[in-house]
């Protein structure tokens, strides 16, 4: 991807160094343009340095000197896949949104054709939940501008804890690939639970199943691209979630993951049911850690099944919601994926085995209730996920 990278007057600026060399690792060409408060942070000859381009603005006819071109604020948009302005301060936020063009970032803004424009927010908080931001914010969305939210907390450059702190380069990459992913799932919202459950028997000791929670986040991330809105439902055992992008509740327990599924599942549109949920659960629990006896060899305990989400879930399914469930099995997976799919109310089922687990190669075996028959998936995790749910027929 060909991105324009527009840097604007915000102590967060001097972060772009760092960005520049995350979206160029991802693959990514960059050329920075600069607004004149933005010179008060970084340097055109560092940018220049780092990205190994030429540095644009901040005067509208600053041109480029090889080739000489008086009209570069107006064409250079058009050799890019994306503008990335990051970090947009409040000044230039306000300043797209009433089509001042008084620099080179004015300008360009004002020439795009038609390519996507995201804006990275970074300011104070109480900046950023100003009327005047806010409404300036909802007037970008209008015209399509793509606003990759701040962080919700973090240590701002004042001193104070508080919301408006720039997005992570994480956050960022999502957004960006957003801009250029078919919208498939735009609107719809996606209710998906992930990692393991697990049932203590004492104070520390437990039941549960094995999950890296790796499946279930590429597919969060993978939805979320596409448009979607995405709520994790997330169990044990998980990596670290970007509560930026996704709303995360926690189910570590399978009673409690049920509730919380629960709490979403009226209003979602698909249903995925990604989560490693423990089968038994001990008959009784100790408050207290049992104490080991070391004249005893063998000790035992009573179990009972565990409350069994996606088979309730179903029983308060509505006509046009969509569930899609997970079968792990190491020997007769088509048998064992049909058999699941009726007994839960599946309307797609995929099947996998258990070298997934905690591996980034994965194979997978897809089946659906509409085109009745098993597609075979494999390569990289990553890409496979993000193939499967853009050539699932919803």
């Amino acid at each position: 991807m060909k991105i324009l990278l527009c840097i604007s007057g915000s102590i967060a600026a001097i972060k772009t160094f760092d960005l520049i060399r995350a979206l160029q690792e991802n693959g990514n060409t960059v050329q920075c343009i600069v607004t004149k408060n933005a010179l008060e942070f970084v340097t055109k000859t560092s940018l220049e340095a780092i990205s190994q381009n030429e540095v644009l603005g901040p005067e509208i006819f600053e041109y480029p000197k090889n080739p000489r071109d008086i009209f570069s604020h107006i064409n250079v948009s058009k050799n890019y896949d994306v503008i990335l302005i990051a970090p947009a301060s409040a000044n230039t936020i306000a300043k797209i949104a009433h089509g001042i063009a008084d620099d080179f970032l004015g300008n360009c803004i004002l020439a795009d054709e038609g390519i996507p424009i995201a804006l990275a927010p970074a300011m104070n908080e109480n900046m950023w939940n100003n009327m005047a931001t806010q409404e300036n914010v909802k007037i970008l969305e209008k015209r399509g501008m793509l606003i990759i939210p701040p962080q919700k907390n973090g240590m701002l450059a004042c001193g104070i804890e508080g919301e408006g702190k720039m997005a992570t380069f994480q956050t960022i990459s999502l957004y960006l690939k957003k801009t250029c992913t078919v919208q498939k799932y735009y609107q719809k919202k996606i209710l998906l639970s992930l990692g393991s459950t697990q049932e203590y028997i004492d104070s520390v000791r437990y039941i549960g199943n094995a999950s890296s929670g790796k499946t279930g986040y590429e597919m969060a991330k993978a939805f979320f691209t596409t448009g979607a809105s995405v709520y994790i439902v997330a169990g044990m055992n998980t990596q670290d979630i970007n509560e930026d992008v996704f709303s995360v509740s926690q189910g570590k327990s399978t009673q409690k993951m049920l509730e919380k599924m629960k709490e979403q599942s009226s209003d979602a549109d698909i249903i995925v049911f990604c989560a490693a949920v423990a089968d038994f659960m001990p008959l009784d629990h100790y408050e207290k850690k049992i104490e080991k006896n070391e004249n005893e060899d063998i000790v035992s305990f009573s179990f009972q099944k565990t409350p069994d989400i996606a088979k309730t879930l179903s029983e308060q399914k509505k006509q046009n919601q969509i569930y899609i469930g997970f079968c792990l099995s190491d020997e007769n997976l088509h048998e064992k994926m049909l058999q699941k799919m009726h007994d839960k109310g599946f309307d797609i089922i995929i099947g996998n085995n258990s070298q997934n687990i905690d591996s980034q190669e994965a194979v997978y075996m897809v089946y659906s209730k509409k085109n009745k028959s098993f597609i075979n998936f494999f390569g990289n995790k990553n890409e496979v996920l993000e193939e499967i749910i853009n050539t699932l027929e919803i």
